[in-house]
């Protein structure tokens, strides 16, 4: 009996301690291609795509050197997009040449996400610059510890209540 109290006292606390612990946190870094862009377009222009960064991302942090030229209003503009959700700006450029680190942070990306950056030129006798720049993602993930400890305890868990059943 008392062996049996044991073996289920265990098995419920290392169920516990696994359903308490936290995910890693994962960041990756990586450059950008340089855009000199004069296009005469305001529609959305594929800067980087990337479909390799694993877990579920949390913000970034995007350092470049950039400008828009362009008469009156500021019309370069930076996007983000998981997977094919909708682009969401972040980012309207100056006129002057300007170097910057832009903080997204607060996001709730899916697992596995295809991450894309996109800009916009604005058309209409402006042009976009960047250059030298660099991006950080922050992603959420399991450790690998913990998905162990987790299935080392339901299994436990199943054979203590088989074992259980057929006494």
């Amino acid at each position: 009996m008392m062996k049996k109290f044991t073996a289920e006292a265990f098995l419920s606390a290392l169920l516990m301690f696994t359903m308490n612990s936290q995910a890693g946190l994962i960041e990756t870094t990586y450059n950008l291609d340089d855009v000199n862009d004069y296009s005469m377009s305001d529609a959305l222009m594929l800067w980087d795509s990337n479909d390799s960064l694993l877990g579920s991302i949390t913000g970034f942090d995007l350092t470049l050197t950039w400008s828009d030229q362009g008469w009156g209003n500021h019309k370069g503009r930076l996007y983000y997009q998981f997977d094919t959700s909708p682009a969401v700006n972040f980012a309207i450029a100056s006129h002057n040449l300007v170097t910057e680190t832009l903080s997204v942070s607060g996001l709730t990306g899916p697992n596995n996400a295809d991450f894309s950056l996109f800009y916009v030129v604005g058309g209409g006798g402006h042009s976009l610059h960047i250059n030298n720049a660099s991006i950080t993602v922050a992603s959420q993930v399991p450790e690998p510890g913990t998905l162990a400890l987790t299935g080392l305890g339901l299994a436990g868990l199943g054979a203590t209540r088989r074992l259980s059943k057929a006494k």
